[in-house]
C-alpha cells in the first residue's frame, strides 16, 4: 500500500476530510522511523508555508481519531507522535543526545498476563520505555 492509498482509506475510517495539509502531516509520520515531535515536523513543513498552529491541530485530529499515537519519550515534557500502526513496541532512549531505537518483542508479555491473571483487571495497555546512554555518548561526550 502505498503512502496515500494508507491516507486515504486512514481519512475515509476516521470520517476526516481529505485535505492536502492533513496528508503533508501523514507523510511525515509515515516516514518518521521513530516518534517525532512537532517542531521536528514543522521544520519538515516549512517550505510548504503551513502555520504551526496547522500542524498541532492536525496531529490532534488524529490523535482524537486514532490514527496517531501521542506520547513522551525521554526525560522531557515535549509530545511526541506516531502513526499508530496498530503495533506494540517499546523503545531505548539515549539521555545524553536523545537518539531513540525501538525494541524488538516485550519483555512484559508474561508479566501482563501474570498481572491480568492476580489483579483481575482486564490491562488494555502497557508502555516501556529504558533510558541509558548510546554506544557513542558512552564512548565520548556528546
Amino acid at each position: 500500500m502505498t503512502v496515500k492509498e494508507d491516507y486515504e482509506k486512514a481519512m475515509l475510517e476516521s470520517g476526516l476530510k481529505m485535505t492536502i495539509r492533513r496528508e503533508l502531516v501523514y507523510h511525515i509520520l509515515y516516514h518518521a522511523e521513530f516518534p517525532i515531535d512537532v517542531e521536528s515536523i514543522y521544520k519538515k513543513l516549512i517550505h510548504e508555508k503551513i502555520n504551526l498552529s496547522t500542524v498541532y491541530r492536525t496531529l490532534e485530529s488524529f490523535v482524537a481519531k486514532g490514527i496517531v499515537k501521542k506520547g513522551n519519550l525521554g526525560n522531557t515534557s515535549v509530545a511526541t507522535y506516531e502513526l499508530n500502526r496498530k503495533e506494540h513496541k517499546h523503545h531505548i532512549v539515549c539521555v545524553k543526545c536523545h537518539q531513540v531505537v525501538t525494541l524488538s518483542g516485550c519483555p512484559l508479555e508474561q508479566y501482563v498476563k501474570h498481572l491480568k491473571e492476580t489483579s483481575g483487571f482486564e490491562i488494555l495497555e502497557h508502555k516501556l520505555e529504558i533510558q541509558g546512554m548510546c554506544p557513542s555518548c558512552k564512548n565520548k561526550d556528546c
